[in-house]
């Protein structure tokens, strides 16, 4: 028999990738669209398991869980900068996807510290957590510059819920309050990931310990304004900090002691 030899030329290589990027695009629609229609109880999302049927908050995202969005960025910065060993602080447990996220990379997801001020939230993510068997130390606790109680406004969109009244807000309630400070002192954390719809802006007046080697999270201009974004930027590179561009995007920002290696090849 005659060997059969196929020399694959440049424009083959460029072709044979389109049409691979054509067959991963039509791949995620088909299943985008049967997720749709079938609405799954449970659902994969970044190795995640989300038991969309425990919770309406879980439910209310789902489409987002579809498409891949949900905290997108955040997920990106933290999967190239989280360490095995790192001991997390958490502002901002929203529906406990992020969490689980870092709790999966940890040696020990009991050295993950999440807070979270909804109590309305706090269902939703001890069902994750569940599912994925880990068990990080969860707080229903708002974070500020000192001990006490905080009026907390609940938004129509959950996730947006803050220390600031913002348009939709539909009540408020007193919620206990931890103080930055003591959390850095006590908890002693090598990485601490924000997203606290604004308040931000208070949380890093405090003073960052040398051993925080990592801060990562999301700015929210609509809530503080660009004058309370520059602030807050200012304020962590005063503290030693550099900025990392190339796992920065948009609001999500993130930020790394330059003596401690903080990418990951």
């Amino acid at each position: 028999m005659d060997r059969v030899s196929v020399n694959f030329s440049r424009s083959d290589a460029d072709d044979l990738t389109f049409l691979q990027e054509i067959m991963s695009y039509f791949k995620f629609k088909a299943r985008y669209a049967i997720s749709v229609i079938f609405k799954p109880k449970m659902y994969i999302y970044e190795n995640i398991r989300i038991p969309l049927g425990s919770s309406p908050f879980l439910q209310a995202r789902r489409r987002d869980f579809y498409r891949g969005l949900h905290e997108r960025g955040e997920i990106e910065t933290i999967r190239h900068l989280i360490r095995p060993d790192d001991i997390v602080l958490e502002l901002g447990s929203g529906l406990g996807i992020v969490s689980t996220f870092i709790a999966q990379r940890l040696s020990d997801s009991k050295n993950l510290h999440t807070f979270e001020a909804n109590p309305e939230l706090l269902e939703p993510i001890k069902s994750v957590f569940k599912a994925n068997g880990v068990n990080p130390n969860l707080y229903n606790t708002v974070v500020g510059q000192e001990d006490g109680h905080r009026e907390f406004f609940f938004n129509v969109n959950n996730l947006s819920s803050s220390v600031h009244r913002r348009e939709g807000a539909a009540k408020s309630e007193l919620v206990a309050m931890a103080s930055m400070s003591r959390l850095l002192r006590e908890i002693r954390p090598t990485f601490v990931v924000f997203d606290v719809e604004g308040a931000e802006a208070e949380i890093f007046k405090v003073e960052i310990p040398p051993e925080v080697r990592v801060l990562c999270g999301e700015l929210h201009p609509s809530v503080i304004g660009d004058d309370g974004v520059s602030t807050v930027i200012r304020t962590i590179l005063d503290a030693g900090f550099d900025f990392i561009a190339d796992r920065s995007c948009g609001r999500m920002v993130a930020f790394a002691r330059p003596e401690s290696p903080s990418r990951k090849d």
